[in-house]
C-alpha cells in the first residue's frame, strides 16, 4: 500500500467532505475512466468511498485518485489540503512519475523536491500598513516582483500610502497541525530608489472585461528594491541572508530560465502563494493550462488560487518560472485564472533596465512617469476585479 493508516484515513474524510455519491461517480467516470458501480457495492456513502480508496490502492493508481479528485473540485479545503501535502511529502514519487508522464520529461525526485524548499524561501508576503496585500517573489538580491495592483496605492498621481508602510515577509510558515512554525522576517524598502520599474494593469480587466486584449504595456507588475537590515552586525538583503536548511546557505533568488516555455495546453502549472494573507501554501493542477492569448500578454491556466495571492510566482513541473499570476475569471462559476507570461514580462525588462539592475550592471531605472499609472483609490484594494 501507498498510503499510511494516517493518510488513508485523511483522504477518506476529504473525499466524504468534497462529494456526494453522484458526484463522487461522475469524477470517476469522466477524470478517470472507471465505473462507480464496479468499484464499490451498493451501501451506506461512508462504505463506497472506503472501497474506492481501497480499490485504487490495490490496483495502484491512488496517486490518479487524488489528482482526479482535486482538478475535479479544487476548492474544497480538505481535499486541497491533502493534495498539497500528499504531492510534496508522501506521494513524491508517485506524483512525479505522473507528471513525468504528462510532460514528457525526467525529473530527479531529490532535486525537485530540493528546489521547491528552496522556492520557498524566495516567495513573500506583501504588506501595507499592517494588511496582507498579496504575494511577490525574489528576482534578484535585493529586488522583489509583485503586481502593481497589489502596490498601486504606492503610486499615481496622488498615492494614498507611503513606500515605509510596506514589509516584505519571508518564511511565514505553520505547521500541518495549524501550529506557528515561523512568524517570518520582515524587511522594509529602500528609502530612495525602493520602485525599479512598473507596468499597470489593464483597466478593461479592472472592470471585469477580460476579453479586450492588454497592450504590451499593460502587464500588471511592480519591481521594488527592499533595503537591507542588519544581522549579527551586518547589513544583509533578502537574498544573501543567511537560512538554515538550504544546501548555498543563503535565501538567493528565482533565476529567470534561459529558454521560453511552450506553455501547452494540458501540461502542469505550480503557484507558491500566501493565499488570502496566510502562511506560504503551494496550489497545483497537473491538468492546469488553457493557453496564450491572441498577443501573448496574458496567459489562462486552472491551478487553484485565492484573493492575495495576486503576484505569486507560476512554475511548470521542472520548477522553471513561466509567469507571474494576477488575477481569476469575474464569474460566479469560475473557469479559469490569469497570469503575465514570462516571456512578456523579460521583453519589457529589457526595455526598462530590470534585466540590468537584476544583473547589478545598471543604475536603478527612473520610476515609471505618474502620468502612465492607473488612476487608484484606498477603496480600490478591496474592490479590483484583479484579486485571484
Amino acid at each position: 500500500m501507498t498510503l499510511s493508516t494516517e493518510e488513508a484515513k485523511r483522504l477518506n474524510a476529504a473525499l466524504l467532505s468534497a462529494y456526494q455519491y453522484d458526484s463522487l461517480q461522475r469524477m470517476l467516470f469522466f477524470e478517470l475512466g472507471k465505473h462507480l458501480h464496479m468499484i464499490a457495492a451498493p451501501g451506506t456513502f461512508q462504505a463506497v468511498v472506503f472501497s474506492v480508496i481501497t480499490t485504487a490502492e490495490m490496483e495502484g493508481w491512488t496517486d490518479d485518485l487524488v489528482h482526479a479528485a482535486h482538478d475535479a473540485n479544487p476548492g474544497n479545503p480538505l481535499l486541497k489540503r491533502f493534495t498539497e501535502q500528499y504531492v510534496r511529502f508522501q506521494g513524491a514519487k508517485p506524483s512525479l512519475e505522473r507528471l513525468i508522464e504528462k510532460t514528457n520529461s525526467f525529473l530527479d525526485v531529490a532535486a525537485w523536491r530540493k528546489r521547491l524548499e528552496r522556492l520557498e524561501r524566495q516567495v513573500c508576503s506583501i504588506e501595507i500598513g499592517g494588511k496582507h496585500m498579496g504575494t511577490g517573489f525574489l528576482i534578484a538580491h535585493n529586488l522583489v516582483v509583485t503586481n502593481y495592483h497589489v502596490v498601486a496605492s504606492l503610486l499615481g498621481e496622488t498615492p494614498a500610502r507611503k513606500p515605509e508602510q510596506v514589509r516584505v515577509r519571508f518564511d511565514f510558515k505553520i505547521s500541518e497541525d495549524g501550529n506557528l512554525l515561523n512568524d517570518g522576517v520582515r524587511y522594509e524598502l529602500d528609502n530612495v530608489n525602493w520602485l525599479v520599474d512598473a507596468s499597470p494593469f489593464s483597466q478593461a480587466e479592472d472592470q471585469g472585461d477580460f476579453d479586450t486584449l492588454p497592450s504590451a504595456d499593460e502587464l500588471d507588475y511592480a519591481v521594488l528594491r527592499v533595503a537591507a537590515r542588519p544581522l549579527n552586525n551586518v547589513l544583509v538583503t533578502p537574498g544573501n541572508e543567511p537560512v538554515m536548511g538550504t544546501q548555498a546557505g543563503t535565501r538567493g533568488w528565482i533565476e529567470l530560465p534561459a529558454a521560453a516555455d511552450p506553455y501547452t495546453p494540458g501540461s502542469p502549472l505550480f503557484i507558491i502563494q500566501h493565499p488570502d494573507g496566510k502562511p506560504l501554501k503551494m496550489a497545483l493542477a497537473t491538468n492546469s493550462i488553457i493557453g496564450l492569448n491572441a498577443n501573448n500578454t496574458r496567459l489562462r491556466h486552472k491551478t487553484n488560487t485565492e484573493p492575495g495571492s495576486s503576484g505569486s510566482p507560476c512554475f511548470n513541473s521542472s520548477w522553471d518560472l513561466v509567469g507571474l499570476h494576477h488575477a481569476g475569471d469575474p464569474r460566479w462559476r469560475a473557469e479559469w485564472n490569469a497570469a503575465i507570461p514570462l516571456a512578456a514580462l523579460r521583453t519589457r525588462w529589457q526595455r526598462h533596465g530590470v534585466l540590468a539592475a537584476m544583473q547589478g550592471n545598471g543604475a536603478a531605472p527612473p520610476p515609471p512617469d505618474p502620468g502612465d499609472a492607473a488612476t487608484f483609490s484606498p477603496d480600490d484594494e478591496a474592490d479590483s476585479m484583479l484579486q485571484g
